[in-house]
């Protein structure tokens, strides 16, 4: 090991030591939110947050993609990019990416010792507010590689809600809503409308904000916010809206044809027509999400004069999200989805019917302890096929027991295995050619089966052509 891998590792471990809501780790739990601790730490770092031009994306569903569209766009455009989401499929720098690859382990490294100094600075000064999160020195670290980057456009996607996000610390020129559901319920509350106040606080006054189409409930509480605070809403169009014309491509199990783009689409915008764009994300909420983009976009200050309808193609076309309706391999067909929601389940369904023919399914289910499998079990067995319960042998997974009394319960008749490797390696010896295995509950599961598949190197986002000439913002 070299010395700059050293310093990474260490700089790594020193985060993945802290406090930490989405491991459950470092006494997180029950712990409180708010937005004092982050907001001393970007005091100490210079306030990174409000040095580079920002969009800042909140929502339940669709924000990952969302954020990966528009960075894939405003990239195809020559802008100089950074992309900051979570979690990670394999290597924990994929959570930053800058123009579209994972931030260098040299850079990571020296932000996060600059990050860590400056938390201990915060902390000797105001022992008050406890230790800073893993979660809040990872948001100041991307802050701070977009200022020392001079990155043109950081397209940010919220952590948990929105209004005690760290990432709200920034001062967005465009905020993005994407549709919303019930999720963390106890964090931000046990309804649509209570989710959608946190989540619409992103929003800035006197600033574009653009919502998904969505849940009527969630809907007007976002025009009410907007409204509340002087803020110009555009509610973007989903497959089916007026405008939005898009043809779905379909696979075939064993076929070992070259992959289709899922979607060709030809969508008009306040702006523009955009025509054959060529999407690569399956699902026909990611035409939804196409649009919330291209609205997003649109939105910007100055789009008028540097946004070209033939760069957007390539942008479009160049954006890669794994993970998310993957296609791992043809022979027997192999699907990766992190769907841990019933309403992504619902969607998953939905895109395997609509993008793939197969003889028999085999689904291999891994899911986190918080999580609805109750339910989410319910809408994938309407699949029908084959079902393989596992574990993802974290910490926050949920047992394979408690998932076999579940399916019991909803009459699905299931087999075991402890992990999601030997549950996936099960699937493929007893498939045919023809036959498809989907393996979805959660992007740990999703990930443990790609570092099966040999395609843990293979996260980063390959780079759209960029054109030589740097656009404006």
């Amino acid at each position: 090991m070299t010395a700059s891998d050293e310093r990474y590792t260490r700089a790594l471990a020193h985060l993945l030591a802290l406090p930490d809501y989405e491991r459950g780790a470092g006494g997180a739990v029950g712990a409180v939110f708010t937005l004092e601790r982050p907001r001393a730490l970007l005091d100490a770092l210079g306030r990174p947050q409000l040095a580079r031009a920002v969009v800042l994306i909140a929502g339940s569903k669709g924000k990952g993609s969302t954020a990966a569209l528009l960075e894939a766009i405003l990239r195809a455009h020559g802008l100089r990019t950074l992309l900051y989401t979570q979690p990670h499929l394999h290597d924990y720098r994929e959570r930053i990416r800058l123009d579209g690859r994972c931030i260098a382990p040299e850079l990571f490294a020296r932000l996060g010792e600059r990050v860590a100094r400056a938390a201990g600075r915060v902390a000797r000064a105001r022992p008050d507010l406890g230790l800073t999160t893993t979660y809040e020195q990872t948001t100041a670290l991307a802050f701070l590689a977009a200022a020392e980057r001079r990155v043109d456009w950081a397209v940010i996607e919220v952590g948990l809600g929105g209004r005690l996000d760290a990432t709200n610390l920034s001062e967005p020129l465009v905020s993005v809503i994407t549709p919303i559901g019930l999720e963390h319920r106890a964090i931000l509350g046990d309804t649509l409308a209570a989710i959608a106040r946190e989540k619409a606080a992103i929003v800035r006054a006197g600033r574009p904000a653009i919502a998904a189409s969505q849940h009527p409930e969630a809907l007007q509480v976002i025009r009410t916010h907007c409204a509340s605070v002087g803020a110009a809403l555009s509610v973007a169009p989903a497959l089916g809206s007026p405008g939005v014309h898009a043809s779905p491509s379909t696979l075939i199990a064993g076929a070992e044809t070259p992959l289709p783009s899922f979607w060709t689409t030809s969508i008009s915008t306040p702006m523009h027509r955009y025509d054959k764009l060529r999407l690569p994300l399956g699902g026909a909420f990611q035409v939804g999400n196409l649009c919330t983009a291209l609205w997003a976009l649109e939105a910007l200050p100055g789009a008028e004069r540097w946004l070209d309808p033939a760069r957007v193609a390539a942008g479009v076309a160049g954006v890669r999200w794994p993970g998310r309706l993957e296609v791992a391999r043809q022979a027997p067909l192999v699907v990766l989805d992190g769907a841990h929601t019933p309403e992504s389940a619902a969607e998953l369904v939905g895109a395997l019917r609509l993008h793939f023919r197969y003889r028999r399914l085999t689904l291999v289910f891994a899911c986190f302890a918080d999580k609805d499998a109750e339910r989410i079990l319910d809408i994938l067995g309407a699949l029908g096929g084959r079902l393989v319960l596992t574990s993802t042998g974290q910490p926050r997974s949920r047992p394979v027991d408690d998932l076999d009394a579940l399916a019991r319960r909803l009459g699905i008749a299931a087999a075991r295995a402890e992990r999601v490797e030997q549950g996936l390696a099960r699937a493929l010896e007893e498939a045919a050619p023809d036959d498809a295995i989907c393996v979805t509950g959660s992007l740990a599961a999703v990930a443990a089966a790609r570092a099966a598949l040999g395609l843990a190197g293979a996260s980063s986002n390959p780079r759209p052509p960029r054109d030589a000439s740097r656009g404006g913002r």
